[in-house]
């Protein structure tokens, strides 16, 4: 079967029927029994647990006849569905006839050397040829089911060949020691199958995850890190207390995702600091692990979901990883009631009461992040505050909650983010002040430039990113990371020429990643070096396929585009096409549909390409992606005015007012425009307040004169009926 064809028919699929509900009816109506169909993730990856369900219950058929029935006129679902039988049809014929398919492709989990593909001049009849394939059968069955993501053939050896990519996130899963004990070997299998289920269900690619040799301290854990250059490291030990006759797990996940280690994530990111680990402990007065089995099981489980949480996170899937965190809370038994009703009937869980030490002040965090990415403000910013009860040191989760008032705000200056800004510097002048020992001062001090960053100080933030590369060094890899952020900052005071160098010692310090590339290329097209500009991304795409180089090639190109004298359809045609490559990658991404969207929107004056029905489109989807992002709402609405579809535009605007700020009062044209789809609807009523409120917001002389025409002309409207 050729995935392409199915991966075309899951992603259709996933547009036609997008959110849980809709999934659980079509299945349903097609006679597929739900049971064993892993909901409560993104439509993704509940669309692929289905699919698997309703193969395996042979409704395959079934299920396709009752889609294409209800979008008969669906050009896109009609030809996935051809592809799809076509590619069974050919890979029925290529059977050997008179015996059974025997696929020679293999999941990721499964090693080259597991199947051996069975001799077929070898007779049929031989008993020896049946025993050997069905002892080969079973062998694939068991290392399927207990078996690795991405395999390599020395996974379960204690020196093992690791190959951690830079376009990947690499987890490593270090058996729990000390590896003699008969308990730590048993919890090993456990944790490692929870982390591979919960990864399965994710179906994320880009994830690598190996087995690795029990380590046994924190300095061993850090150095396996930097040099695997690996983002996630989950270890353990089991101890034994002789003054009491009890049995101790602890797990310890080490986020190695951070400024001064992992070159593949966002450079900006900032890193939470002093929280405890996410671990977990278990105690038991008979320590046979026959008794504690089942709540070894659950405790392993909320490690695995955070794990693949913050896996999803580091790669900018956001949509994906507040599904993992919100599991791994549930199964903490530290949820909200809303997470737990949310999960109780999909996630095979018993949640646990923890013991005293038990901090789940990291997942708070994470899930606030993942929230926040996905333009959900409020929720975003009340799992923050939950992570600072936790943690009242932190000064990340402060700088976090203030860039997210930025954001729902629409306004750098928001008094309530400057007031958590100024809380942040403080204790970040605080810990500076203390005794924290150097490496950590570095990272504080990369958090004041992204403080001054955020609210657009650029000057004050190359100093301090400056300051952090010096402690480093400028020749240590791990200050690859400030090294860039100091670059972006002289880009931004227009210090071109340093910008150059530090972009450029960046890229050779750590030349599999990517970022310094794609600021190199935004510093190149803006000194009008094109060529160099797209000699940086193609070097970067070497490297990785990673969203954010397309993302940065379509923004370069839409610039050329802009400022030609005359529209150039190369550049036009090479945003285009860059996008596309992007939303491949990151189909599932609001934020980026919302960016295309504004790429095909009409300009004033508008730009040959521009069109309103196909910004429309991306913003459509926008909404849905990000239905709590009321400037999504407000984007989506403008269109649709334009379009003269003023009772969808109506709608739009008031999801929008409803997702504000507390009493938010936005911009002097958000009230125009909302009253003229009011007024376009027939609301006159209504429209009159907007308009009024526009008037009153009004700053400018234009925007002055349009509130009074609009007020005008629906007085003459008024009088003339």
């Amino acid at each position: 079967m050729n995935s392409n064809s199915f991966i075309d028919l899951r992603t259709v699929l996933t547009t036609l029927y997008s959110d849980e509900q809709s999934i659980r009816r079509i299945c349903s109506d097609s006679g597929v029994n739900l049971g064993a169909i892993i909901f409560g993730a993104g439509a993704i990856n509940i669309w692929h647990s289905a699919w698997e369900e309703t193969k395996k219950q042979n409704k395959v058929d079934a299920l396709l006849e009752k889609v294409r029935e209800e979008y008969p006129k669906n050009e896109e679902l009609q030809k996935a569905c051809e592809n799809y039988y076509a590619d069974l049809k050919s890979n029925q014929v290529k059977t050997a006839p008179g015996r059974q398919e025997q696929t020679n492709s293999r999941s990721r989990s499964e090693p080259s050397s597991t199947i051996q593909t069975v001799d077929e001049s070898g007779s049929t009849k031989n008993w020896l040829m049946f025993l050997v394939a069905f002892i080969l059968i079973l062998a694939a069955m068991v290392f399927y089911l207990s078996g690795l993501l991405k395999v390599n053939p020395n996974v379960f050896t204690s020196e093992p060949a690791l190959s951690c990519q830079p376009s990947q996130v690499c987890i490593l899963v270090a058996k729990i020691s000390p590896e003699s004990d008969r308990s730590a070997q048993q919890f090993s299998k456990i944790l490692y199958d929870e982390i591979y289920k919960a990864l399965k269900v994710s179906n994320d690619p880009n994830i690598d995850i190996f087995q690795v040799a029990a380590l046994e301290d924190p300095k061993q854990v850090e150095e396996l890190a930097k040099k695997e250059k690996a983002n996630l490291i989950i270890w353990g030990q089991v101890f034994r207390d002789y003054d009491k006759p009890r049995l101790k797990i602890e797990f310890k996940l080490v986020d190695q995702l951070g400024i001064a280690e992992s070159a593949n994530v966002r450079s900006e990111r900032v890193e939470p600091f002093g929280y405890k680990y996410i671990d977990q402990e278990i105690e038991c007065t008979s320590c046979e692990f026959e008794d504690i089995h089942d709540i070894a099981i659950e405790h392993a489980k909320i490690v695995a979901y955070t794990a693949v949480g913050l896996a999803n996170y580091v790669q900018g899937d956001p949509e994906n990883a507040y599904y993992n965190f919100e599991k791994a809370l549930y199964c903490a038994g530290d949820a909200s009631e809303e997470i737990a009703k949310k999960y109780e009937q999909d996630v095979k869980c018993s949640p646990q009461k923890q013991h005293e030490d038990w901090n789940p002040g990291l997942l708070w965090y994470y899930l606030g992040k993942s929230f926040i990415l996905q333009g959900n403000y409020k929720d975003g910013i009340a799992c923050l505050t939950i992570a600072s009860n936790f943690n009242s040191i932190d000064p990340a989760v402060l700088i976090a909650i203030a860039e997210a008032y930025q954001q729902w705000l629409s306004q750098p200056t928001a008094p309530i983010a400057l007031e958590y800004f100024k809380r942040a510097e403080e204790r970040l002048n605080e810990l500076l002040d203390s005794s924290y020992p150097p490496a950590q001062q570095i990272s504080l001090i990369y958090d004041q430039g992204i403080i001054h960053e955020l609210q657009e100080d650029y000057v004050s933030a190359a100093q301090h990113y400056q300051d952090a590369v010096v402690r480093l060094g400028e020749d240590n890899i791990s200050s690859y990371i400030s090294q860039v952020s100091l670059g972006r900052m002289q880009r931004k005071i227009q210090s071109l020429t340093k910008a150059e160098q530090t972009l450029y010692k960046a890229s050779q310090l750590i030349k599999d990643s990517f970022w310094a590339n794609l600021e190199l290329a935004r510093l190149y097209q803006d000194i009008n070096r094109p060529n160099d500009a797209d000699t940086m991304l193609n070097e970067a795409k070497q490297w990785s396929q990673d969203g954010s180089i397309y993302i940065t090639q379509a923004e370069i190109c839409q610039q050329r585009w802009h400022m030609a004298q005359e529209s150039v359809e190369e550049d036009y045609y090479c945003a285009v096409d860059a996008y596309e490559q992007a939303l491949k990658l990151k189909r599932f991404s609001g934020w980026l549909q919302s960016r295309v969207g504004d790429f095909y929107k009409p300009t004033d004056p508008p730009v040959r390409g521009q069109r309103w029905a196909l910004a429309e489109e991306h913003y459509k989807e926008a909404q849905r992606l990000r239905s709590k992002d009321p400037w999504v709402h407000e984007k989506y609405a403008y269109v649709l005015l334009n379009l003269h579809k003023y009772q969808e535009a109506v709608n739009q605007y008031q999801e929008a007012v409803n997702l504000f700020y507390e009493d938010y009062v936005a911009t002097s044209g958000f009230y125009c425009a909302f009253g003229k789809a009011q007024e376009g609807h027939g609301n006159t009523t209504e429209a009159r307040k907007n308009y009024e409120k526009c008037q009153d917001l009004a700053v400018t002389a234009k925007e002055k004169k349009q509130a009074d025409d609009f007020l005008q002309n629906l007085d003459r409207l008024q009088a003339s009926q």
